[in-house]
Parts: C-alpha cells; structure tokens; sequence
C-alpha cells in the first residue's frame, strides 16, 4: 500500500484532498466529515483544508502520513518512522491528556483504546511480557520436581505400618505449570497474529518497526463473537492480576470492534492533534528539566480583598529549567520550547512568537533572581527552542525588549533544535549534555559579541 504524505497545517483544496482519497463525492463528504469530527481536520475560512494531526490516519484502506509543519527537505518515510516509534514511547511514559488520550490511547484501559492502538499495546505488550497464561496443577508419582503432595498420597496409595508409624514407599509431588491449551492463551495466540496480519495488510509494520507474530490457531475453535466476549468477562471476574485484567479488556476491545478492515469509511489514527505539546515534553526531557524542583521560588499572584485573607493562585511556569555546574562555574538556564516554524535573518522574519511570549521568559528570569543570587550562579542563559530538520544545533539570533533591559536582564536566545536529534534521544532516554551545549551558546555568544564591536 503506497502511503499518501500530507502535511500539518498545509492548506489543501477540494479537488487536492478528493484527489489524495481516490474517492467519489459522496464518500469524500462521509470522510470529511468524520475527519473534521474527530478534530484531525480543520475548514479554514476561504474554504481549505488544514490538518491538525501528526501522525498516521487508516482511511477506506488508505495510509495517510501527516508530517510536522516544519519539514522541507527530510525524506518522509524515515521521518514518519522515527515519529511513530517517538509516538510508542511517549504514549508509554508521559501523562496524557484526555485529547491525547483519544489518539494515543489509555494502556491502563485499552478498551477506550481506538482500534489501531489496541492492535500496537497487544503486539507491544506481548514482545515485553510474552503470552496469557493460566497455571495448572499436575501430580508426578515419585516426581523430583515440586513439592509432595500428602493428602493425595494418603488418599491413593497405601502405607507399610511399622511402629505404627506409616510409611509410604511412593507418593505424589504437586508441580504448577502453564497450561499451553488453556483457551485464553490460544486466544491471544489468534489475536496478535490477526493483529500482526492487519498491520501487514495497511503496510504498517515496516513503519512501527514491529515483528512479526504469527502462531498456528484455528479461530474458528474459539467460538462466536458474542461466546468469546461472554468468556473473557467470566475470566476477567476471577482475574486478581492486573495484567491479565489489562490484556482480557485489550483483547475484548479487539475482538468486540474488528471494524479497520470491515469498514471502508471508518477511520483509524494514531498521533497527536497538539504537536506542541509533545515538543515541550520532549525537550523537558531531554534538557533534564528541574522546574518542579524549584517552583515554589515563582511567587504566586495574590488575590486580595479590602477585609481579610487573600486568595494565592496559579503563576508562572516556564516549560524548562536546567540548572548545572561546568568547571567551578554555575550555569541557570531557563527554556521554552516553541513549535513554530520560524525564520530569522536580516530582511525577514516569518513565523515568530508574539510579544507575550517573549515578556514571559524576561518575568521568568526575574521570577528567579532570588535563587539565581542564593545558587551565586555565574551564568544565566534564556533561551526559545525551535525545532529544525537540520543536523546541528544552531543560534540564529536573539530577541530583547528595550526597557527590560534596565533590569539587567539576559536577553532571549534564539536556538534551532535537530528535531531528529531530540527525538531519538528520547526514545533511548538520553539527555542533552548541557556542558557542552552552553559551550557552544558560549562560543557563539562571545564571537557575536566582536563582530558587533567591530562594526562600531
């Protein structure tokens, strides 16, 4: 199946999108329609459409890749790889939001999973963790493994009395294995190799990187949909173990709701609808954010009436705080990380943040000038994070406010970030090393500083 790349926030016709879905008026309507349902889609005012989404849409057997809006020239299909693997793991560690919940899925709660992250946290899960299993008690006459069993020894066979004392010449051990036949690990069996067949037939497994999982399981031995389902909620009543719990409810969403293949106009995603937002988390990560660590130096905003108390509410929270040592000497750093596309030169810029953005990092750094001075840091470094397609970090330039340059302010680097970079580091749980990046911040920063005393 040959994927239709698309683009986040790229403006597309009527005539563009009908003619990417290969379908007819009707259909295309029905498509549309759903799509804009589920938020993935939005109509701008001249009548154009822009997606909102990056990640993968299943549409009337159709791949659909939607890339980050800052790529030009990156190839596609890497690209969309490495995200969908970035996808899996953030999905796995971060705390989702209900939206993201929708398109990533609950994998404490796969049943509100939409069908295609099902199909991943089952594959996922059993390549962690292997097959259901349900253990089994066997007896061994005169076995060497387990324990004896004494009561089933004095049942069924029979003692010498000597002293009157019995003596049992045989006796049965007891040994717990896993019952290979038992019906649910077969029906996990038939699961994920129904699943991994799917993910062949859209042509998805070359794109999450997953193996293949095939077993010998004859499905119709399983039973009706409707006496497989009555089954796995028997067993998920007598279940204490929580993964067993979790998997039973994944399968049942699987089996209760096979409509991917069924259903021509059904759509199915996985990714995220506020790009953004995975950005900042990523970055937090791999700068190695310590905010929670020094929150409580942000003073809150007090709400106070002319008699009595006062009301403390929410306040600032900048994305990322980085704080290190780097040869006697202190450095603060203090990040937002921005997903825009921007573009910075000496006759243009396109795709900025607006002033807000920019007032905030300043009343960031004054917010913690007092642990700034208690820390005695000797380097204070304010920085907006963008991401690039890029293969090395670049300072392009910095933003400043002239009269908050009377606080003795450090005015606002501006830093592009490898995007690809950032994303593998996270998905391999490695940070940034910050010595080395405030290195080059440093060295940039100091050769800034002689062209513009040259100039003079």
């Amino acid at each position: 199946m040959n994927p239709v790349y698309l683009k986040e926030f790229k403006k597309y016709s009527q005539s563009d999108l009908q003619k990417l879905l290969c379908v007819e008026d009707e259909e295309y309507l029905e498509v549309i329609k759903q799509l804009k349902a589920k938020g993935i889609l939005k109509e701008s005012k001249e009548s154009r459409y822009v997606f909102q989404f990056v990640g993968v849409i299943v549409c009337k057997h159709k791949l659909l890749f939607c890339l980050p809006k800052y790529l030009v020239k990156s190839d596609p299909k890497e690209t969309m790889k490495q995200l969908l693997l970035l996808f899996q793991e953030y999905s796995r560690r971060e705390k989702l939001s209900l939206e993201e919940l929708e398109t990533f899925g609950d994998q404490n709660s796969p049943s509100a999973l939409n069908y295609l992250s099902v199909i991943l946290f089952l594959i996922q899960d059993y390549l962690e963790n292997g097959l259901y299993h349900n253990d089994k008690n066997i007896y061994v006459l005169n076995g060497d493994n387990g324990e004896i069993d004494w009561t089933k020894t004095i049942n069924d066979e029979y003692a010498i009395i000597k002293e009157n004392q019995p003596i049992y010449l045989d006796f049965y051990v007891r040994s717990v294995i896993n019952d290979e036949s038992d019906y649910f690990r077969m029906l996990h069996m038939y699961v994920l190799t129904s699943s991994t067949k799917i993910l062949d037939e859209l042509g998805l497994s070359e794109y999450f990187r997953i193996p293949k999982v095939e077993f010998d399981v004859d499905g119709t031995t399983l039973g009706t949909k409707e006496v497989i389902l009555s089954r796995i909620m028997n067993e998920i009543s007598v279940q204490y173990v929580n993964r067993k719990q979790i998997i039973l409810k994944a399968i049942a969403a699987f089996i209760s709701n096979d409509k991917i293949i069924k259903d021509d106009l059904n759509i199915e995603f996985f990714g995220s609808k506020n790009f953004e937002v995975v950005w900042e988390k990523i970055c937090g990560f791999v700068f190695d954010n310590k905010y929670e660590k020094v929150m409580e130096y942000i003073d809150k905003p007090l709400w106070k009436p002319l008699d009595g108390e006062g009301h403390l509410v929410d306040t600032l929270k900048p994305d990322i705080v980085s704080v290190f040592q780097k040869k006697h000497k202190k450095y603060f750093i203090i990040s937002d990380a921005k997903y825009y596309s921007i573009f910075l030169s000496e006759r243009d810029l396109k795709n900025n943040p607006g002033v807000g953005d920019v007032t905030k990092q300043y009343l960031y750094e004054l917010a913690f000038r007092q642990l700034i001075v208690q820390l005695k840091i000797d380097y204070v470094h304010n920085l907006l994070l963008f991401p690039t397609e890029q293969d090395s970090i670049n300072y392009i330039g910095e933003v400043s406010i002239e009269f908050l340059k009377a606080l003795e302010l450090e005015n606002i680097k501006i830093v592009l970030l490898p995007a690809h970079m950032v994303f593998d580091m996270y998905i391999e749980s490695k940070r940034i090393d910050l010595k080395s990046f405030c290195s080059y911040l440093d060295l940039l920063y100091k050769r800034q500083g002689d062209r513009l005393k040259d100039s003079n």
